[in-house]
């Protein structure tokens, strides 16, 4: 990930249960680190395996509109597929951001909409915490 200085950030990803993902944000993110974020939980959202992601902000210093346009377009993308996206938790800066742009609403609505179309749980398969 190529950074300004004074930006760092990572996604950490693990797993809370059987059939969901969670991918904790840490730091400052903005339009120069958005495509790792669409990176990291496309390939979440896409994977079958996944019923549910669950996004923590909680511990993001900064949340620009970029990354918070992929995590709406995202949630689309992983309602369409199936799967359900949601945050879970948003620190106040990133609340706020939320807020400003109408996404925290936008997530609500796909994830509403994907809790009243259920689908099998795919099998079990090895779980693990990674860094990315």
């Amino acid at each position: 990930m190529e950074q300004h200085p004074s930006m760092q950030a990572h996604i950490c990803m693990y797993s809370p249960n059987d059939d969901s993902v969670g991918l904790a944000l840490h730091g400052e993110f903005d339009i120069s680190n958005a495509q790792q974020l669409a990176d990291c939980v496309g390939r979440a959202a896409r994977s079958a395996e996944w019923r549910t992601i669950e996004v923590d902000l909680s511990r993001v210093q900064f949340l620009g509109v970029a990354p918070v346009a992929v995590l709406v377009r995202l949630a689309a993308e992983a309602t369409a597929a199936g799967c359900c996206l949601t945050v879970t938790a948003a620190s106040r800066p990133a609340q706020r951001t939320l807020d400003l742009t109408g996404a925290a609403e936008a997530i609500v609505r796909l994830t509403e909409s994907r809790r009243h179309s259920a689908r099998e749980v795919p099998p079990h398969r090895g779980r693990h915490t990674t860094e990315i």
